[in-house]
């Protein structure tokens, strides 16, 4: 009998050897047994994660979506890349938006990416 190690790493392994690019909803039962506080929902093609945390305060007071991003190998993500993942995840029309903190606070040792969204409705 497999362990829930196993399988998610067996479910990462056929992802990426399936080499999507669209991006595939991870059900609760692949997750960590020990999920960050508010996460809502996972993401995952070939080359991104991205971790959901839905109705959290931004810094105008707003609820929006925030969301973590992670290159599945390391790699820095660009503009292009975190569009991409916001149209693919939250719709082309929703509106994605990012903070860079003072350098007094600002911690940078992975390659992780957060943005926040607020859905437009139509």
């Amino acid at each position: 009998m497999k362990t829930k190690r196993e399988k998610r790493r067996e479910g990462a392994r056929k992802s990426l050897k399936e080499r999507s690019f669209e991006f595939q909803e991870i059900t609760k039962e692949f997750w960590n047994s020990n999920p960050p506080k508010g996460l809502t929902k996972v993401f995952r093609n070939n080359l991104f994660t991205v971790l959901v945390y839905d109705n959290v305060k931004d810094l105008h007071g707003d609820k929006s979506c925030r969301a973590m991003v992670k290159h599945n190998f390391g790699k820095r993500v660009g503009w292009k890349e975190l569009q991409f993942i916001k149209n693919g995840i939250f719709g082309a029309e929703s509106l994605g938006y990012q903070y860079l903190p003072p350098e007094s606070v600002l911690v940078d040792k992975v390659n992780m990416y957060w943005f926040f969204v607020k859905r437009i409705k139509e």
